[in-house]
């Protein structure tokens, strides 16, 4: 297995702020969480904050929407409509919390979920790019980046994508 640390740690959503002071090989604090049948994790460091959704969020969750929290308008990032296949009805989405986030540019992205999400480290080994074969699928909109995890209590390991934020604002704004 090839270790990429390098192509890990240029991109600022994957670096701690005393990321210099520590080995390469020290964990990735993330959050995971669930979207469909796909595990998803950002970085601690990327999350500012896990809140209850606005009551208005369900009439916003179309496409890239937008809603108001706090006097500050947020963008929505709906992982579950961008994973969907065309063939699928709408899927149900409850949106009951919502991770904040800011892409690089600073504005204010919200991530509907139905659960909380959990903590947990990933080991910086196992972290590797995703393959080239992934790039024609809606994956590769959203994650560049696949970790192997076996979960507590399960027999095999599942796939954790690590979530670009900013790859899929790009990537909604020109769809």
């Amino acid at each position: 297995m090839m270790n990429h640390p390098s192509a890990l740690s240029s991109n600022p959503l994957f670096r701690s702020s005393d990321q210099q002071k520590q080995s390469q090989k020290e964990p990735l604090r993330v959050i995971v969480f669930e979207v469909g049948d796909y595990w998803f994790a950002l970085p601690i460091n990327a999350i500012l904050q896990v809140t209850t959704s606005p009551p208005e969020l369900s009439r916003h969750l179309a496409g890239l929407g937008l809603v108001m929290l706090e006097n500050q308008s947020i963008m929505l990032l709906n992982l579950h409509e961008k994973l969907s296949s065309q063939q699928d009805s709408k899927p149900d989405i409850q949106g009951e919390f919502l991770i904040l986030t800011q892409t690089r540019q600073e504005e204010l992205c919200g991530i509907p979920i139905d659960v909380l999400p959990n903590m947990m480290e990933l080991p910086i080994d196992e972290i590797q790019p995703l393959p080239k074969a992934y790039r024609q699928t809606n994956l590769y909109g959203v994650a560049r980046f696949v970790a192997f995890i076996q979960f507590e209590g399960k027999t095999s390991k599942e796939a954790i994508y690590l979530l670009d934020v900013d790859k899929r604002f790009v990537f909604s704004v020109y769809e």
